[in-house]
């Protein structure tokens, strides 16, 4: 079964509604956070280490969309696929 993508819309809405807070963990900073646009924003993706630290290449990925820090650059990660798990049922809810 195929998971929906989450839009850049559906995910702001969603980080909003859960109330997170987005000052960045790194420097502090509550400048605010970069979004890439379309595809770009799910860019990221974190492989998969066998249970011995090593990787099999081409590996499975998990699809991640990530924020930027304005002021530092950091990056954070968010499991795509969870999250767009959680949005459907938040929706069915309703």
């Amino acid at each position: 079964m195929a998971v929906e993508n989450v839009t850049r819309d559906q995910f702001i809405k969603f980080l909003t509604d859960q109330g997170v807070k987005l000052p960045c963990e790194v420097c502090g900073s509550s400048e605010g956070w970069i979004l890439p646009d379309g595809e770009t924003m799910k860019i990221g993706g974190i492989f998969n280490p066998r249970p011995d630290g090593g990787y099999v290449m081409p590996s499975t990925i998990t699809p991640t969309i990530m924020l930027v820090c304005k002021h530092c650059t950091n990056i954070r990660f968010f499991a795509e696929i969870v999250m767009a798990g959680l949005i459907k049922g938040v929706a069915d809810a309703k």
